[in-house]
């Protein structure tokens, strides 16, 4: 098994929001998203993410009022030949497309760091 670490630094605008992707486009599940809030500076107290596939859309981590640093192992529920979910999980992959980082209520030229693992 391999796994490949992307990394996206990002910053917000004067109105708390941005948008952000990883500079390479990823081949393969993804393991897991690990945000990183810094001592100072990093993004305001109920910051919302919405992580995203590039061109397909899926989500990968959608969180409202994210307070500290945090692990997610993002999966979805697989479903029947009938379309009806069943009791299992599978990984999100991703297919030659980046993965988008949309923040909102992150406050002023705040930061944090997401680093995502390709496997």
């Amino acid at each position: 098994m391999y796994v490949i670490k992307h990394v996206v630094n990002v910053t917000t605008a004067a109105d708390g929001t941005a948008v952000a992707y990883t500079s390479e486009p990823l081949n393969g599940p993804i393991l897991k998203i690990i945000y990183t809030k810094p001592t100072s500076g990093g993004f305001a107290t109920g910051v919302d993410f919405n992580i995203t596939t590039e061109d397909t859309g899926q989500t990968v981590w959608q969180q409202n009022d994210v307070n500290a640093s945090k692990t997610v192992a993002p999966v979805e529920k697989k479903q029947d030949t009938a379309g009806v979910d069943t009791t299992f999980f599978d990984s999100i992959y991703a297919v030659n497309e980046r993965i988008k980082i949309s923040i909102s209520n992150g406050g002023s030229g705040a930061t944090g760091q997401f680093v995502i693992l390709e496997g």
